[in-house]
């Protein structure tokens, strides 16, 4: 589906309007609502679920006495625990900002390659301040969940007709039946309990799950007794 078939599937669920017949130049005022009821979802969608389409890793290469480095302008967040030195193969550790100023304020300052950072004013802080370049990688969530008909561009918001999404497109539908049902006041309760059970199911399916129990590849019947263990 393209962001004009969605608003069609919309305006024609809902019935109080035409399908249109574009959405990007189209000046109605219904289609201008549903092109930002289209966005608002969108962004909801995205920021629902570290979705792996959306996952991307990027390198800071320290200068230095230069502490702190800019974030990308598709960043939206980080990805837990994936910021590592790989120039010393270590994982660097995420700090509060009371942390943070213990370390710059102490008076122990602290030595060895283990690293800290934090994030404030649209940058990535790093502590101890580099001395030398060393190489940082991490992986964040882009905040460009769209994407043109070619699939070679995204964007932050919708900006073509033919435009998708890279989440999967029923959500965003979904999504708008009941946010513009309820913004005309009709009933949506069961609309919105739809969405999000879709919701859900979409992001317990994406990206696969790590598994959580012990496992025991050479034992596929671990509910057999062992006989090395006594019998109880």
């Amino acid at each position: 589906m393209s962001l004009l078939t969605v608003c069609q599937n919309v305006a024609s669920e809902v019935g109080t309007y035409g399908a249109p017949t574009s959405v990007i130049s189209n000046t109605s005022d219904d289609v201008v609502k549903l092109l930002a009821l289209a966005n608002r979802t969108g962004r909801e969608i995205m920021g629902a679920h570290d979705w792996q389409r959306l996952q991307t890793e990027t390198t800071i290469t320290t200068v230095d006495t230069t502490e702190g480095y800019d974030l990308l302008s598709d960043y939206d967040r980080v990805i837990n625990n994936t910021m590592w030195d790989n120039t010393n193969n270590r994982q660097m550790k995420l700090v509060t900002p009371q942390q943070w100023a213990y370390f710059k304020n102490g008076i122990v300052a602290q030595s060895g390659i283990q690293r800290w950072w934090r994030q404030r004013g649209n940058q990535i802080l790093i502590y101890p301040t580099p001395s030398n370049t060393n190489t940082i990688k991490y992986e964040y969530i882009s905040n460009k969940y769209v994407v043109n008909s070619a699939g070679d561009t995204t964007y932050a918001t919708f900006q073509a007709d033919t435009d998708t999404t890279l989440f999967p497109e029923n959500l965003l539908e979904l999504g708008m039946i009941y946010r513009q049902k309820k913004q005309i006041g009709l009933a949506a309760a069961d609309d919105k309990n739809t969405y999000e059970m879709e919701l859900r199911s979409e992001i317990a399916r994406d990206g696969g799950n790590a598994i959580i129990a012990p496992y025991y590849p050479h034992y596929p019947y671990v509910n057999i007794q062992d006989s090395n263990f006594p019998s109880s």
